[in-house]
């Protein structure tokens, strides 16, 4: 009898987590390849799905259990009889309302740290670019001739929309202030292609501040229509790793 009883509050509390649960689609994306990421799982309807961290691009798309406005983040680890068991590591703060997050991750000798950047990944399109400041130091980033610079303070994420027709190009020019002079530190010529967006990321080098532009392949309209059907109320009844898998398949496209 109190074996059961054991099992029944189980039970009820694994129900009133999975109610309390929310789906989020999450993509991660490391900043520098050097020191490598630790591994990491994010919780799935059906067990624990890997995160890949790769500098390159952002990795595909996972649809992960969040609750309480925060992403738990665990690691595998193994106790003295041999057993192996995911363990958390700690809770990633999400955006208000984010329907999915790029995980950007940095690593250290003694730490790894995260950040959950809101980024609707179904629905954007050639021309949302994410611009990232990862550095400290204040930045001003024009892109095309006639527009206006873009501010971007330290430690900042900036959403934005280019001034563009598809499969065209602009001259980007990136400054910021070394003193009591205003300098150029990166000025370039970047296509913008169909079916792709470009995230930016700036960050420091000792007194220099460096530029990746990585390029963000993009799903088919009707590519993102079955991710979404899979959102629906049927998606918790049916196998979630069929569903992480078709989503990584299409999203994990290189060019």
């Amino acid at each position: 009898m109190k074996s059961f009883q054991i099992a029944l509050l189980t039970g009820l509390l694994m129900l009133g987590q999975a109610l309390h649960a929310e789906t989020l689609h999450v993509r991660a994306l490391a900043l520098s390849a050097d020191p490598a990421m630790p591994e990491r799982y994010v919780k799935v309807a059906d067990g624990y799905e890997k995160l890949s961290f790769s500098s390159m691009q952002p990795s595909g798309l996972v649809r992960a259990l969040a609750a309480e406005a925060a992403l738990p983040l665990f690691e595998l680890k193994q106790n003295p009889k041999g057993e192996v068991a995911y363990a958390l590591v700690e809770k990633i703060k999400l955006p208000a309302g984010a329907k999915g997050v790029l995980l950007l991750g940095w690593a250290s000798k003694d730490a790894a740290r995260y950040l959950a950047i809101d980024d609707d990944y179904l629905s954007a399109k050639f021309n949302d670019w994410l611009l990232v400041n990862a550095g400290d130091k204040p930045i001003a980033f024009q892109i095309g001739r006639e527009e206006k610079p873009i501010p971007l303070k330290g430690n900042s994420i900036v959403n934005h929309r280019i001034n563009t027709r598809e499969n065209a190009g602009l001259d980007v020019v990136a400054r910021s202030q070394w003193g009591e002079k205003v300098k150029t530190f990166y000025s370039t010529y970047w296509p913008v292609r169909s079916g792709e967006r470009a995230i930016v990321i700036f960050y420091e080098r000792g007194d220099r501040i460096a530029v990746r532009r990585i390029t963000d392949v993009l799903l088919k309209a009707e590519e993102a229509a079955k991710i979404r059907e899979m959102d629906g109320p049927q998606s918790l009844r049916m196998s979630d790793g069929q569903a992480v898998s078709r989503a990584d398949a299409l999203s994990g496209v290189t060019r």
